[in-house]
This record gives structure tokens, C-alpha cells and sequence, in this order.
């Protein structure tokens, strides 16, 4: 019961000081494996970041952007977002709506939210070694669109949700 008033006390604490919070987890991801996002691509915002290599399908992972990589935010060289896809998974279009063994991921768009050309993601037999990652947001770029297609598993690090 204590450490339940406890985690309340601390989690009141954080949204009355949600700005001076996230400027100390900016900071301390300088210096300690903590990593957050600044789109509305995933859902958790602070993610702490384990050299686990064991991924599976729900895990959030953190990998380096290809340079191909469509986005408006440039300066970012790393992403985060959740694995929906692992070997051996079917990935099916159709219509522009990706399907993972039969499940809806979503639709594919044509253009980005900037008007640039989007072509469509890989589809078939996810092959070892590789995942489909998808975002929270129907705006995210994620391997529905070719720019990120499927994540080579060498790649990656597991990203833990925090907040």
C-alpha cells in the first residue's frame, strides 16, 4: 500500500512539473540509456533502452534512420517504434491497407503530411532476421511505406515504455 501512495505522489508530481521533468530526462539521456520522442509516431513518450536482443511482437525497439527516410524532422537519426511483425508473419496489401497474418495495420497514404510521393512498403513473408515495425499514429512512417520498410533485427535495440 505504501509504495502505491508513493508512485501516486511521484506521478502527481511529474504532471505538475511535466516541463522541468522532461528537460532532466533530456538531459539524462545524454548520460544514461533513457530515450524519448518528439512526434505523435508512438504513444509512450520515455522509453529506457535495454541491449536485450530478444524482440518480439508488442516490443518497442530503437534503431537508426536510413538516410532515404522521409521526414520532417531531419535531425533525428534514431526512431522508436513498436514491432507488429516478425519472421515468418504474413504481410498482405490490399487496397493500401496492410494486413499482418490477417490483422489490419492500417492504411498506407499516398502523400506526407509535407505532399511528398510515399510508395508502398514490402509485403509478403517477413524473412528471418527482419520485423515490421508500426507507429501509434495513422500519420507515422512505418514499414507500411517503402522509406522504412522492414528493420534488419541486427539493427535494433529493445526500447522499454516508461511514461
Amino acid at each position: 500500500m505504501r509504495q502505491k501512495l508513493f508512485l501516486i505522489k511521484c506521478i502527481n508530481m511529474i504532471k505538475r512539473c511535466k516541463v522541468k521533468f522532461l528537460i532532466c530526462i533530456l538531459i539524462m539521456g545524454f548520460f544514461l540509456p533513457f530515450r524519448f520522442t518528439v512526434t505523435n509516431s508512438v504513444t509512450p513518450r520515455i522509453f529506457y533502452i535495454s541491449h536485450n536482443k530478444d524482440i518480439k511482437n508488442g516490443d518497442y525497439i530503437l534503431f537508426k534512420r536510413n538516410q532515404e527516410n522521409i521526414s520532417n524532422l531531419p535531425f533525428i537519426k534514431e526512431t522508436i517504434k513498436q514491432v507488429t511483425g516478425i519472421a515468418g508473419d504474413k504481410v498482405e496489401v490490399n487496397k493500401k491497407e496492410f494486413f499482418i497474418n490477417g490483422q489490419s495495420m492500417g492504411f498506407a497514404k499516398i502523400h506526407s503530411k509535407q505532399g511528398k510521393a510515399l510508395a508502398i512498403g514490402p509485403s509478403g513473408i517477413i524473412p528471418p532476421g527482419f520485423l515490421f515495425v508500426h507507429g501509434s499514429s495513422s500519420n507515422s512512417l512505418d514499414s507500411r511505406y517503402a522509406a522504412m520498410g522492414w528493420i534488419n533485427e541486427a539493427n535494433v535495440v529493445r526500447a522499454i515504455p516508461l511514461w
